[in-house]
């Protein structure tokens, strides 16, 4: 697997993620992203929540496994949230409809995510690994809603086409 193809099995893999007790995804396909770089002016473009995949930088394993790499990948999560005078909506969710995205806070659509990628790991047999992520950060909006990020980063084992 090389980095377009790890790139496209996470975002294939996101579209594909549902609550565990309905059919529902988790993310609209149009809302799984591949991108060096996403704006923060793209958010009110997209149904929320969003995920932004980016690549990073990558690393040969050495002399000893030249074509093996470890590709480093951003996975940039985002939420927007009405009605929100403090940010607290914007991570927890409020007014959640069960089961569904409407309404779902950051850390309620995270724990979907890393699970989603989980069972890419066991699935797809990539093996990728949480390194670090952000801080959750929310801010106002014009409009009185709050967009809340965070930002995920990963290292995947894959190979290059040298």
């Amino acid at each position: 697997m090389n980095t377009k193809e790890l790139l496209e099995q996470i975002q294939t893999t996101l579209r594909a993620a549902a609550w565990p007790t309905s059919a529902e995804p988790v993310f609209a396909s149009e809302s799984v992203i591949v991108t060096i770089v996403a704006p923060e002016a793209v958010y009110e473009n997209y149904r929320c929540p969003q995920v932004h995949i980016s690549p990073g930088g990558m690393q040969a394993d050495g002399d000893s496994h030249p074509r093996l790499i470890s590709q480093e990948v951003v996975v940039r999560l985002v939420v927007i949230h009405a009605s929100d005078g403090t940010g607290e909506a914007a991570l927890l969710g409020a007014h959640r409809t069960a089961n569904t995205s409407r309404n779902a806070g950051l850390l309620q659509v995270e724990t979907e995510l890393m699970d989603s990628l989980a069972k890419m790991q066991n699935d797809e047999s990539v093996s990728i690994i949480l390194r670090s992520s952000s801080a959750g950060k929310a801010s106002p909006l014009p409009d009185g809603r709050y967009v809340a990020v965070r930002d995920y980063n990963f290292s995947a084992r894959i190979t290059t086409l040298l």
